[in-house]
This record gives C-alpha cells, sequence and structure tokens, in this order.
C-alpha cells in the first residue's frame, strides 16, 4: 500500500494550525467580552435622566492604569459591583465566564445609587418672590433676583418608585452651584406626596457663598410608592440688584431596598409634576 506521507503530515499541521487558530480566538473572545462588558455596564447606566452613581476614575487597579476602558473598570469597582481579582489587581485580559456575568448583572441592579437630574429649565420662581427673574443657558440657571432681599426658588424632580424592578428609596439630593456673585441663603429639600402633603424634609440654614456641589441626605431611606416628587427650594440673599446665584444641576439620589416592585405601577412622566400649594414657601425652623 502507498501512503502519501507528505499529504497526511500537511494534513496534520493544517489541523493543528486551525486548531491553535480556534483556541486563540476563543481566548481573545472571552478577553473583549471581559472589557465590552465593563464599557457597556458602565454606558447602559449613563444614558438618559437615570443612572447609576459614581464616577469611573482611575488608579483603581494597578494593572488598569492607561487600559482604554480602565475608567469603565474603576466605575464597576466604585460602585461594588467588581472587587477585582485580588485587592490591587483587575486582570482585565482573563475570559470572564458566565457565572461572573450572572453576577455583575444581578449587583448593577440591586447594589449602589441610582441618580435622577432635574434638568435646568426645572427651576422657576417660588410664588412669594413673583417678581424674580431666571436665565437659563445651556450649563447653568441664573437666579437673578434683579433687587435687594431674600429670593425664593425651586426645582422638582419626578422620582422613579421602581427601576429593574426593585422598589426604590430616596436617600437624598445632591446640589451643584456658585454663589461666588452673591449668597445662597438656605437650602429646604422637600419630599411631597399628590396634593402637596410633605413626607420628609431636610434644612440646610448655613449661608453660602462658593463654587461646589453639596450633597443633602435624609436621616434614613425613604421608601417611595408612586408618583412623588423630590423639590428643593433655595433662597437667594440679594445684597445688590446685580446678584445671582448659578445652579448647575440639582440631582436626586435614590437606593433600592430588598423588595420587588409591584408590576403594573404608573409610570411617572414630566407632565406629571406635582407642583407646590399656592403660597407655599419652605418653613424654616
Amino acid at each position: 500500500m502507498y501512503i502519501n506521507w507528505e499529504f497526511h503530515i500537511l494534513e496534520h499541521r493544517e489541523k493543528n494550525l486551525f486548531k491553535n487558530g480556534e483556541e486563540k480566538m476563543k481566548r481573545k473572545n472571552y478577553v473583549i467580552l471581559g472589557l465590552v462588558l465593563a464599557l457597556t455596564l458602565a454606558a447602559g447606566f449613563g444614558v438618559g435622566r437615570v443612572y447609576a452613581g459614581g464616577g469611573g476614575g482611575v488608579g483603581c487597579f494597578t494593572d488598569t492604569n492607561g487600559n482604554y476602558a480602565e475608567t469603565a473598570i474603576c466605575w464597576l469597582f466604585n460602585n461594588g459591583i467588581t472587587s477585582g481579582t485580588t485587592p490591587t489587581t483587575y486582570s482585565p485580559n482573563s475570559p470572564v465566564t458566565r457565572a461572573q456575568v450572572a453576577v455583575f448583572l444581578q449587583k448593577i441592579a440591586t447594589f449602589g445609587e441610582t441618580y435622577i437630574s432635574a434638568g435646568l429649565s426645572a427651576w422657576r420662581p417660588n410664588t412669594n418672590t413673583p417678581n424674580a427673574f431666571i436665565d437659563y443657558s445651556a450649563s447653568a440657571a441664573n437666579l437673578f433676583p434683579k433687587a435687594v432681599g431674600t429670593h425664593y426658588y425651586q426645582a422638582s424632580i419626578p422620582i422613579q418608585s421602581a427601576v429593574h424592578s426593585q422598589q426604590m428609596t430616596i436617600k437624598g439630593a445632591e446640589l451643584c452651584y456658585d454663589a461666588t456673585h452673591s449668597s445662597l441663603g438656605s437650602v429646604a429639600l422637600y419630599l411631597t406626596l399628590p396634593g402637596g402633603v410633605s413626607q420628609g424634609t431636610v434644612f440646610d440654614l448655613t449661608a453660602h457663598s462658593d463654587n461646589t456641589c453639596r450633597t443633602y441626605y435624609y436621616p434614613s431611606p425613604i421608601p417611595l410608592t408612586s408618583r412623588e416628587t423630590l423639590t428643593m427650594v433655595v433662597t437667594v440673599a440679594s445684597a445688590d440688584t446685580n446678584d445671582y446665584v448659578l445652579i448647575y444641576s440639582l440631582t436626586a439620589i435614590e437606593g433600592v431596598t430588598t423588595n420587588q416592585a409591584i408590576l403594573g405601577s404608573p409610570a411617572i412622566s414630566n407632565n406629571e409634576l406635582e407642583a407646590l400649594p399656592s403660597g407655599f414657601a419652605p418653613t424654616l425652623p
């Protein structure tokens, strides 16, 4: 029997080459899956008005410095979704298993904080100061009293009672502002039910003349049901007709409970904002 050894050797090499190439491709796919997963989780909750809390940043692991996905990986770390393969390393080029993906997705749905921003156009003068003026720009709401004295402004956020089938709680709010051109006299944070009934209140009576972000938390998270509205009232203490305060953002901070949301709960839309009662002004202690 004649055997073409040259052909069999060539065939064997081709099979080995194909096998090695397939293994390399699988390894590459695993690596790509891991990095894409980090980017997808970070980006998926940064779109629209609702997004998971905590920034990305850098320097969370020693082996991700300079990695193109470093900010996304640090976002996972900062939000408690990953702890890395060791306390100091993430192993960004290692495979990700289906089990790990399941854990990541479960954590993203049940841990961390959820932020809902009001938008600059949500600010309006309180009914007690009808002549107060607001000049809206692309980056800030300019609270411009145009008169000496104390003037009230307010903004409301329709907050979500459920996110990803999890019942939510309201934890507080973050206000970012520039009061270097006047004084932010006081801040009052209200959680209101339909009809304007107050559910929880936080006060800050300290005058601020800085440029920063401040976070106001309730003593304990308040469970949400449906159609609650978070309202912040600020006072601008104006000593000159040219004084003003810039508001860059107002953001509600929500958390999750261990309870699953009731299916069919009414959704909250922008046109369901519960306005404060006529003549409302913050009752400061």
